[in-house]
């Protein structure tokens, strides 16, 4: 006979025995996944001997049993945590692809920047829909399937325990973070891609959530430091110079040297920006990001203010840039500039319409729409000329002027066929598809080096004084880009084709020396040209620079009137030169951690840029105290 405690202990058994198979499955399920993934990608979500190995799956595993609690179907919320998990590693293997780091949990707001640039968003649209589709069933399926009696009489006890849980989770999000790292678990944060790698991507995603949103205030983070820091840079500069000229920096999208990189063409793509260069201030300057999000190469040019100190994954003109910061553009400002911004593509993304206000800008202009305009190659956004024309009239307002213009018509992706039939080629071995679109984005700095010369011919006889800062703001996407420069470095065999099946092949092994390799290579692929043009004589500097020290150089150079804040950037741009993500040291080599004769000047420059970006603002009172916002 059958007693009811024998009954009790069997059904215990039996729920003991469900968390069993689940666990398992997950684990499978992981593995699996993992297997396939790290043979089709450049990703790998299963290092082996590392955490990923268990962390991801139990992650999982809880992810399903609250979902249980709630739903009480056991093969639906099975089936929808395993599908889940597959369109997030897809996501994952995307953003990768393009940009070298996973998904954040800001990307969830960020997405919305995806989808609103349409011709970046249109491949994935069919993808969207039927990911969408599928959910839908799955959702409709699992309210058909029956509720299981998993958690008998107890389930109103099990649910308010779950939610207090959840409750206490959220409240200590911050302490349960620091937890898992004290506890070696979370460890590898600094370096997005291998740490979710190591730890599992759906974990780490988690552990950005409990983190907290902002970086640690720096040690001693008070009114009292940032006043003390303030009045240490106060006053350094040199007098201002009486003589104010007009100064537009041409910041132009994915324009880059391919001679750097060892691309080899028909002839030069860019004469005349390589003659300017060799007769004026030029350098290179490490961009903050490669293939994409320009938006934060222009906060650490237009600010002076590094990623270094942002929180991961963040895009600061959407994420921080909704109250007045400080600015290169906001010191050409109270030095008696009217300030412009004007792009040729829309002014929806990124923010602009509120971060460039709150940068100083007066005026904030498209030539997108204007019906004087002409379409670029791609017949996307409206083509350099137009937007010369447009730089060139506004300085004929009265000086003095500061004007940031965005030339796009070098953006990918380079799928159209304006230039198939140039004489202008590249030679090598490339897979077809790839030609195509290294051919069109050479094709494409070609024609923009054709307006850097209309630009500097208008000027060279023009009566103001003019200073014109020409860059690119990150390098291109596009492997080819790099593959003569893989040959050289890592490959024993010139010709491509014979040594990968398909051009996804090489782009994931191309991928995976960039992220594994020595940060001189790393930083090689972070490396865009600037050149430093006047039409009158004007001191001469030849410098390599970080993104965040070129602005501060530029106000050195005009001699203007600086406040505190890019006194110190003046002096760290001479000084530091390159504090990107890592930093160079006295013989020229780099490293992740600052330099002991720089530790002092860094923690200013770090203090100041968390006070205006995170903190209480005590700068900008201070600035206001003083007569200097």
């Amino acid at each position: 006979m059958i007693t009811a405690n024998s009954q009790n202990k069997a059904n215990y058994f039996n729920k003991i025995l469900w968390v069993l198979l689940a666990a398992i499955y997950f684990f499978l399920f992981h593995s699996l996944l993992a297997y396939v993934i790290s043979s089709l990608t450049l990703v790998n979500p299963l290092r082996l001997g590392q955490s990923s190995l268990y962390i991801e799956p139990l992650t999982m595993l809880i992810l399903f049993t609250v979902l249980l609690v709630f739903t009480r179907r056991t093969i639906g919320s099975l089936v929808l945590v395993s599908v889940c998990y597959i369109f997030f590693m897809l996501i994952n293997i995307e953003k990768i692809v393009a940009l070298g780091v996973p998904v954040y949990p800001i990307d969830l707001v960020h997405s919305l920047e995806l989808i609103r640039t349409w011709e970046v968003f249109k491949p994935y649209f069919p993808g969207v829909i039927m990911a969408s589709l599928l959910l839908g069933l799955l959702l409709f399926l699992m309210q058909k399937e029956k509720k299981t009696p998993f958690f008998g009489k107890h389930l109103l006890t099990i649910r308010i325990l779950t939610v207090g849980m959840i409750f206490g989770v959220v409240v200590n999000h911050d302490s349960i973070a620091k937890s898992l790292v004290d506890a070696n678990i979370a460890k590898g944060q600094s370096y997005p891609l291998k740490g979710s790698e190591k730890n599992g991507f759906l974990f780490t995603f988690i552990y950005r959530i409990l983190k907290s949103d902002k970086p640690e205030a720096p040690a001693k983070y008070d009114y009292h430091l940032v006043k003390s820091i303030y009045q240490k840079y106060q006053n350094k500069n040199s007098e201002p110079s009486s003589d104010k000229p007009n100064v537009i920096i041409f910041f132009i999208e994915s324009f880059t040297d391919p001679r750097k990189l060892g691309l080899k063409t028909s002839f030069d793509p860019i004469p005349n920006f390589r003659a300017i260069s060799e007769a004026f201030s030029s350098g290179e300057v490490i961009s903050p990001v490669i293939g994409g999000r320009s938006a934060n190469a222009e906060f650490e040019l237009l600010t002076g203010l590094s990623l270094r100190f942002v929180t991961e994954g963040s895009i600061p003109y959407i994420d921080l840039m909704n109250q007045p910061k400080p600015s290169i553009v906001n010191e050409f400002k109270n030095n008696g500039y009217e300030t412009n911004a004007i792009h040729v593509a829309s002014l929806g993304y990124f923010n602009y319409q509120v971060a460039y206000p709150n940068m100083g800008f007066n005026d904030i202009s498209t030539t997108l729409h204007d019906p004087q305009s002409s379409w670029d190659a791609a017949e996307r956004y409206s083509d350099d000329t137009s937007l010369i024309n447009k730089i060139t009239a506004m300085t004929e307002r009265e000086p003095p002027q500061f004007i940031f213009a965005f030339p796009n018509s070098t953006h990918g992706p380079w799928n159209y066929p304006a230039y198939l039939n140039s004489d202008l080629d590249v030679e090598g071995s490339f897979f077809e598809e790839g030609k195509k679109e290294i051919k069109t984005y050479v094709n494409a700095i070609h024609s923009t080096d054709k307006a850097i010369k209309k630009l500097i011919s208008f000027y060279e006889t023009y009566d103001e004084d003019t200073v014109i800062l020409i860059m690119g703001d990150h390098q291109p996407s596009l492997p080819e880009y790099r593959q003569n420069f893989m040959i050289e470095s890592h490959l024993s065999n010139k010709n491509i084709k014979s040594q990968f099946s398909s051009r996804q092949a090489m782009v994931n092994h191309f991928k995976k020396i960039i992220l594994n390799t020595d940060k001189n290579t790393l930083l090689l692929n972070h490396r865009v040209p600037y050149v430093v043009w006047s039409n009158f004589n004007s001191p001469q500097f030849n410098q390599n620079l970080s993104m965040n020290l070129l602005g501060a150089k530029l106000l050195k150079l005009i001699q203007v009137k600086t406040t505190p804040l890019y006194n110190l950037l003046i002096k760290m741009s001479d000084e530091i030169e390159e504090l990107s993500m890592l930093v160079k040291t006295a013989n020229d080599t780099y490293t992740d951690e600052i330099p002991e004769q720089f530790k002092d000047m860094v923690f200013d420059y770090q203090v100041l840029q968390y006070d205006v970006l995170y903190g209480e603002n005590y700068y900008g009172q201070l600035s206001a105290a003083t007569g200097n916002d």
